[in-house]
């Protein structure tokens, strides 16, 4: 089941993925969320709004990747790191 997402946010995905991948649980608060050429705290916002200027609000105009390591294999800081 999805979560309702407010009517303010004009791409519920977008906005959902956003959320996802800064949750504080899986980003030591925050610590581990960046953005490349982004501020993180406004990442859905300007992505919003790029999409609504190129005129690309139904469909896909971002990915989200994932990255995993064996037990050992890489600290937070590196696999941070690695990720950018």
């Amino acid at each position: 089941m999805r979560k309702t997402i407010d009517k303010k946010y004009v791409d519920g995905d977008l906005y959902a993925a956003l959320q996802y991948a800064s949750n504080d649980k899986k980003t030591d608060e925050r610590m581990y969320a960046s953005g490349i050429n982004c501020n993180v705290k406004r990442a859905y916002e300007r992505m919003a709004a790029t999409k609504k200027r190129f005129g690309k609000t139904g469909c896909n105009v971002a990915y989200h990747g994932y990255q995993s390591f064996q037990a050992g294999e890489a600290t937070p800081e590196e696999a941070h790191k690695i990720g950018l």
